[in-house]
């Protein structure tokens, strides 16, 4: 119950968690792309723990990381 209670608080006090990764992800993107930075959407390939809805369980970190790592390898390699 105690966890439970957390993720209401938070869904409380930041509202509906799905939705605003995806407002939130497009806003990012159109500044991104205004001031020609990168940017990755991390929501299109992982989920948040569903103990609180908000940190991320091993594997999901290990997806972030992988996707991270091809981003970044993909930008040094536009400047060699």
């Amino acid at each position: 119950m105690r966890y439970a209670r957390i993720k209401d608080t938070f869904n409380c006090h930041y509202g509906a968690q799905n939705l605003g990764d995806k407002v939130l992800g497009q806003y990012y993107s159109l500044v991104a792309k205004k001031h020609g930075c990168y940017y990755l959407n991390s929501s299109q390939f992982i989920e948040s723990s569903k103990v609180d809805g908000i940190h991320l369980d091993e594997p999901e970190q290990e997806k972030l990381g992988l996707e991270v790592k091809k981003v970044v390898s993909s930008i040094f390699k536009e400047f060699e």
